[in-house]
Order: C-alpha cells, then structure tokens, then sequence
C-alpha cells in the first residue's frame, strides 16, 4: 500500500530548496517494499555526454490482494427440528427417575452442500468488493469466508469455539470433517444461544482453496465487478500463498512435540508410567479399584533406594498425579507390598578347598549391594518386580557355579509371612500383582526376608 505525504512533522509544506517546487513524499508500507535497491534514474558517463537519464527501472507488482474460489449466495440450511417428545409414563425403565417436563433440545447439525469451504483474513460481506477481494488485514489467524443467517435476518456470527461465548449471544461453529465436508454447530443454551425449534438458517460462503490458485503471471485477464474506471487486468507477479489441506499422516508427524507428550492419566498404566518419570521412584503400577460411592486409583510404588519408600516420596507422588488424575477419580498412593523370602542352602564343599573361602564366595554372591565387578548381587531389591515369580533354579545355577562347590540343594523356600507353605519341591513362589519379593538378610527387618548356607565338607 503507497503512502503520500506533503507535510513534515511540522505541518509545513515540502519545497525543493533549488527550485522551489512542492515535492510529495511516496512510500510503501513494510510487507509491499521491494526487496532490494531499484535505481529509477541514472547519468550516462562522460563519452556519452553525462546526460540525464529518467525511466531507467519499472517496478510492477499485484497491488490489489486476490484470491481464489466461488461465494454461493443464501444455501438453504432447514429448519431446526421439533424437541424428540417425552417418555410416557410407565413404558420405559426411566419411568420416575427424570423429570418429564424436561426435554432434550433437538439437534441440529446442518451440512454446507459445497466443499471446500475457503479460509482466509476476515472480510466484510456487506461490502461490493468482498465478493472478490480478501481483506488485507494483519489478523495472525484466517477464518472461514462464512456468514450465517436466520430467517429473521439475525446474524448468528462465526467464533472459533462455544466454550467461551455467553448463553445469550448468538453464534455458530464450523467443524470439518478430514474429507473437507463443514457442519454448522450452534449453542446448547449455556455455551452460546441455542436456536429455537421451526427457526429457518441460510449461508452465504465461499469455497475455493489449495494450491491451485497459485496461477503464473499474466494469467489474469477479466474481473467481474461494478466498480467503475477499471480499463485493464493483469497479474505482472504469480500469485502465492494457497495451501492444499493437511493430510492427517503429516499432521501427526509434524505436530508440536508438546502435543506427543502425554499430560493425563486415565487406565492403570498411565498412572504406573507418570509415577515412574520421578527417579526416586524405580517402579510402580497403578489399579483402579471401585470403593463404594465412586473410583479410586491406588498407586503402588517402588522407591529407587533399598528402603521402603517414606513418607515424603509418597506424598511428592501424590500431589504430582493429581494435576493428572482423571475428573470425578479419587488418588491414593501407597507402598508396595514387599514379601520376605526365607532361603537356607545346603552346599557340599568339595575337599580340596577351605570351607570358609567357599562361604565368603557364596556371600559375596547372594548380596542386595552390588558384586565385586559391579553386577547386581542376586538379593538386590531391583532383581525383583510386580508380581514376579521367584524360581529357584537361578540360585541354585548361581550357588553351583562358585569354585569349590560339589553340590547345592534348597532346603527352604517360603515366604515369612507363610511358613506353612514350603516351595523348595515345587521350585517357584508366585507373589500378587501388588507384591514384591525381598530377601535383605537383614537381622533387624526379618519380615524382609533371610538367606542362610548349611555348609558341610571342604577343609
């Protein structure tokens, strides 16, 4: 857009100072300037004279704002229908629990016969020269080339959703299907106006998009319009800016990542996989439980260190989730349900080897710390998960392949809170799905399990 100016700042008229003629100031707004220098007069050199030379560069370019497509006056939308009629009494199971008098609002949901509907600045439909030129607005954001009408002459006005509009304020969405098809959606009574029943609605829209008008140079040669004094037609630059729709696949690929990241929590695995973003936290599963009057989920956890998780993680879980809890789901978080394994080992030391090496080997095996070449002992709490269950070949393999070793056998194998129930013939223990198994060896918790070696032979 050019710009003139025959005032200074100080409102007095600009004269060349040689000659004293008015001089007019012309320039163009930021997005129409040229991108580079244009030299619009020159002097020859001294051979040729060094005479003045004008009209030297011409600069053309689109100076009125176009695009592309066909308005379709007044389609006809129907009628919103009637409210479906009311239950009668005593033919339905909802007979006594809801308040007959009370009906659903009737839905209405018209489809535009023509697709696809074309998106772009904001125009003004009362205007002669919008049925063909867009607006050259600097909205950041296009909306659709639609304008909406009841058959009163009421204007039900295109937002970009409901949520925030008024229950008195008259206004419509558009919803587009991946096919380009566009529905008209209006309010319910509470998030926006709902229309009443037998109102009449008509549309007056503009499809066309897509990079089919993106047409060359000097392609134009007609305009349909009564605007008076036009004498020619042309587009000296190829037009630009027309954008085919996203296809779904590149929408999903080229979505923000913010967008890949999961914020909620809603089956049990998504509580068990938020929990476990936090490290001080090595494991944790989640179940949805029904108690009583609604559904709670308790998240069982697993502290990363070998402690039992205290009151401070518990709690930092706790505050985390509920900022993704599932609404009308009550949270709970909990330790695991840690099982104490009893173990005792009969090992046969074969003769020529001490029988004190051969336990300092075997305990320096079955440790919860880590061995001397940085693996994992066998007790470590981490060897253990959720519902895991415990075979006790690995110990016994484990036990065997210590040097000094003729022979292992598993005398015990139960939990301590079951010592009824030995496993050592069966050669498994199964735990719950909350459960976890331990076996710390540790004399001031033996509910967390004991390990033990009956040693005979050796030296």
């Amino acid at each position: 857009m050019a710009h003139r100016q025959t005032l200074d700042f100080q409102n007095r008229v600009l004269v060349d100072p040689l000659n004293g003629e008015p001089i007019t100031r012309v320039w163009w707004a930021t997005e129409d300037a040229l991108p580079f220098p244009l030299c619009i007069s020159s002097t020859t050199d001294i051979p040729h004279g060094a005479h003045p030379v004008f009209n030297v560069s011409v600069a053309r370019g689109n100076i009125v704002p176009a695009d592309h497509g066909t308005w379709l006056d007044w389609e006809d939308l129907g009628e919103v229908p009637a409210a479906p009629a009311p239950p009668v009494p005593g033919t339905s199971c909802t007979c006594g629990s809801t308040d007959l008098s009370q009906s659903s609002r009737p839905r209405f949901f018209p489809q535009l016969s023509k697709a696809p509907l074309t998106f772009a600045p904001p125009f003004d439909p009362t205007s002669a020269a919008s049925t063909l030129l867009a607006s050259s607005s600097s909205t950041p954001y296009l909306t659709p080339q639609l304008h909406v009408q009841d058959d009163q002459s009421l204007d039900w006005p295109i937002v970009r959703d409901l949520l925030s509009t008024s229950a008195t304020k008259r206004a419509s969405v558009v919803e587009i299907e991946n096919d380009g098809t566009a529905f008209l959606r209006f309010g319910d009574g509470q998030y926006g106006m709902a229309a009443e029943t037998g109102t009449a609605f008509s549309a007056r829209y503009r499809i066309g998009n897509g990079a089919a008008g993106n047409i060359g140079r000097d392609t134009l040669g007609h305009i349909l319009t009564d605007i008076p004094g036009i004498l020619q037609v042309r587009n000296p630059l190829a037009a630009a800016g027309g954008t085919d729709p996203e296809s779904m696949t590149h929408i999903r690929q080229q979505a923000p990542f913010a967008f890949r990241s999961q914020l909620r929590a809603v089956t049990e695995d998504d509580y068990a996989v938020m929990t476990q973003l936090d490290p001080a936290i090595f494991e944790a599963r989640g179940t949805l439980r029904w108690t009583g009057s609604w559904y709670t989920v308790f998240v069982s956890v697993d502290a990363a260190s070998t402690t039992s998780p205290g009151t401070a993680p518990i709690t930092t879980t706790k505050k985390r989730l509920n900022l993704l809890r599932t609404a009308g789901v009550d949270l709970e978080v909990e330790g695991a349900i840690l099982v104490g394994l009893r173990i005792v080992l009969q090992v046969c030391v074969d003769s020529s080897h001490f029988q004190s090496d051969v336990r300092d080997a075997l305990m320096h095996l079955f440790i919860t710390g880590d061995q001397c070449n940085g693996k994992p002992g066998l007790l470590n709490p981490h060897n253990f998960t959720f519902g895991q269950t415990i075979y006790t070949s690995p110990l016994i393999a484990a036990a065997q392949s210590v040097d000094g070793v003729s022979s292992v056998t598993l005398t015990t194998f139960q939990r301590m809170d079951d010592p009824s129930t030995d496993a050592a013939t069966t050669g498994y223990l199964t735990m719950g799905r909350l459960e976890i198994a331990r076996c710390d060896n540790d004399p001031n918790r033996l509910d967390h399990g004991l390990f033990a070696l009956n040693l005979d032979g050796g030296k």
